[in-house]
């Protein structure tokens, strides 16, 4: 048995050490690892972050966003919440023991905890900590996170997408629980009194921990970057937090004072595929738009035709996409109005302040 500790906040750090223990530890080792995040949204494997996440409000308030090698749904991480990690045989794994023991080692802080049919650790019926799983041939993790002292407000405020109803998505969508914060049941618990907690549990269910094979590691611990650069560089890609979503539909609609306009952008790994504009409503993101519907004066199907155009294999994100449709504000009277409109539509979905679109390796 071993015990790491992180007093390291950077979430691409975090998350590729975690893929270290799996993927280097040893496979018969049971292997604990606490750890805290700065501001993260943290979206499982094949989730949709346009659909997951405010990335306009994330942008403004310098909050990050992380992909995890797991499923599971999005997650809100800070300061006020410390993250568990279970590495264990994978012939030793089931889904509720590592939660089990969480609770326990909550019970034994005097806060009625339980795992509930999802596999959460939950308090009178509010979700308190939500885990997700990962399996490899020989190995498995259970990882969660636990609501310490977090900012619930910045929570609910993160984890609500303006386009949510708009896209139709492939990918996992989060599962909306009502959520409470640790500190709601106790004004001892803190982050050092969790992680105690959690470890007295694990040597009870797992193998006793000591001085000797508990180990604590820092922001600026080079042992740990030689270990981790090559994965934390991967999962800070566009490529991995973008590009790694399934296709999605982005559907929406306007009514300007020349007429409506309905608009379909049909996005994949993260660069638009197709935009389909119309004056006419779609039935839904799977139906085909009956360009005879309503028939469009030339001017207004050339400049329909220029936005599609310009906007083909773009990354899906405010900045490049009013970049691609510049130089088409002028290619048709109604064309500046179409261009400002969506301009707005992608940047309301999707800011461009953490999206570094020039990295698509």
């Amino acid at each position: 048995v071993h015990c790491y500790v992180s007093r390291c906040t950077d979430p691409y750090t975090n998350l590729a050490f975690e893929d270290w223990i799996l993927r280097k530890s040893d496979p018969e080792s049971f292997i604990l690892y606490l750890w805290r995040n700065r501001p993260t949204i943290v979206i499982g494997r094949n989730q949709n972050p346009w659909k997951e996440c405010n990335l306009r409000m994330m942008a403004e308030r310098d909050v990050l966003l992380a992909r995890r090698t797991s499923g599971g749904g999005a997650v809100y991480h800070d300061m006020g919440n410390t993250n568990y990690t279970v590495v264990m045989p994978r012939d030793a794994f089931t889904r509720d023991r590592c939660a089990q023991m969480v609770a326990c080692a909550l019970v034994n802080q005097d806060i009625p905890a339980y795992v509930n049919a999802r596999h959460d650790v939950a308090v009178d019926g509010k979700k308190i900590s939500g885990s997700a799983f990962k399996l490899t041939s020989k190995r498995a993790f259970h990882h969660g996170t636990m609501l310490i002292d977090t900012d619930l407000g910045r929570l609910n405020g993160m984890l609500r997408s303006k386009a949510h109803d708009e896209i139709a998505a492939l990918g996992v969508d989060s599962v909306r629980s009502v959520v409470a914060n640790l500190r709601d049941y106790s004004w001892t618990i803190d982050h050092q009194t969790f992680c105690d907690a959690v470890m007295l549990e694990f040597s009870r269910t797992f193998g006793a921990l000591n001085e000797n094979n508990v180990t604590v590691w820092n922001e600026g611990d080079k042992d740990v970057a030689a270990l981790v650069d090559d994965e934390r560089s991967r999962i800070q890609t566009w490529k991995w937090l973008y590009g790694q979503t399934p296709r999605f539909v982005h559907s929406f609609d306007t009514a300007f004072s020349w007429g409506p306009v309905f608009a379909r952008v049909t996005v994949y790994h993260g660069l638009v595929a197709e935009v389909l504009l119309s004056a006419s409503p779609v039935a839904d993101a799977d139906a085909d738009i009956d360009a005879s519907a309503v028939v469009l004066p030339p001017h207004l199907r050339d400049s329909f035709d220029a936005v599609a155009r310009a906007m083909a294999d773009a990354p899906y994100e405010a900045a490049e996409v009013h970049r691609r449709l510049e130089p088409v504000r002028r290619a048709g009277p109604h064309a500046g109005d179409l261009c400002e409109w969506l301009v707005a539509k992608v940047g309301g979905a999707a800011s461009g302040k953490h999206m570094p679109s020039g990295d698509l390796a």
